[in-house]
């Protein structure tokens, strides 16, 4: 997973590990109901968007799956550019 654009911006995240697919139900339906409070009100709209896009999306099926993580690797260059400017995190 990583974000930005420019060098100066990227931070991102690597998991390695062993993943298998949630089959429970009550696993699946606490992690559907975090997902619909996050994005409450931030989804598109049917008028918004192409017909048989909508249409496609409401009939995909969504399966989970679970990383048991082994190794973590993360980078945040936000923070080398703040310590170039003298806040004192590479001091």
């Amino acid at each position: 997973m990583e974000d930005g654009w420019r060098y100066s911006e990227l931070r991102g995240l690597v998991v390695w590990g062993r993943a298998s697919l949630v089959t429970d139900a009550t696993v699946i339906d606490r992690v559907q109901a975090l997902i619909d409070t996050k994005y409450a009100g931030r989804s598109w709209s049917r008028a918004e968007v192409p017909t048989e896009w909508a249409r496609q999306r409401a009939t995909e099926s969504r399966s989970y799956v679970e990383i048991e993580p082994e190794h973590v690797a993360s980078w945040d260059n936000t923070k080398l550019v703040a310590a170039r400017s003298g806040d004192g995190l590479c001091n």
